[in-house]
């Protein structure tokens, strides 16, 4: 990038805003966050690292999903393994479990699935001050660590904590899968 481009905090992606609706960044000592809506340089702004140019506006704002990564194929909603899971573990189209016709009756507190591989969890519509509740992965595959952060439903504005292929990402659900099967 060059030093002498403007660039805006707000479209950082390390920018975010804080309690009290005050602005934050982890480099805000060594970049300028005096007046975060205002264009500075590049070179006042060292740090500054663009935001994928498709988050939605109201994850950006209101949302909690967040991530090293991006999702990388908002489709695999539909592929054969992502709804097999979500079958196998009684799930809807969100990640809500139902306990009454749940056989396996591994609902957790948040209405997801959880077993002792893998956690499904739906979009957190709750309070901004339950912050546990808040940051609990939408999912998490516990042998790996591997979490992905949905804005809604299932992969609308996704990012994930590991940069995984299409097909490393339809091996952890298979795991999953069998984990439920036996």
């Amino acid at each position: 990038m060059n030093k002498d481009e403007y660039v805006y905090c707000t479209n950082c992606k390390n920018f975010s805003i804080g309690e009290n609706d005050t602005p934050q960044c982890q480099f805000e000592n060594e970049c300028d966050l005096w007046d975060c809506e205002d264009g500075r340089r590049f070179a006042d702004r060292p740090k500054y690292e663009p935001m994928k140019p498709d988050i939605e506006i109201g994850n950006l704002l209101f949302g909690y999903s967040r991530g090293e990564y991006h999702f990388p194929d908002r489709d695999l909603v539909n592929s054969k393994e992502w709804s097999e899971l979500l079958e196998i573990t009684n799930s809807d189209f969100y990640g809500n479990s139902s306990e009454w016709d749940n056989p396996i009756c591994n609902v957790n507190g948040r209405g997801g699935y959880e077993n002792s591989v893998f956690v499904i969890n739906p979009y957190w519509w709750g309070d901004e001050e339950n912050e546990v509740e808040r940051e609990k992965p939408n999912f998490m595959h516990k042998p790996s660590g591997f979490v992905i952060k949905w804005y809604k439903y299932p992969f609308r504005d996704s990012y994930m904590n590991m940069d995984l292929s299409i097909d490393e990402i339809k091996a952890i659900w298979n795991e999953c899968i069998r984990s439920v099967k036996n």
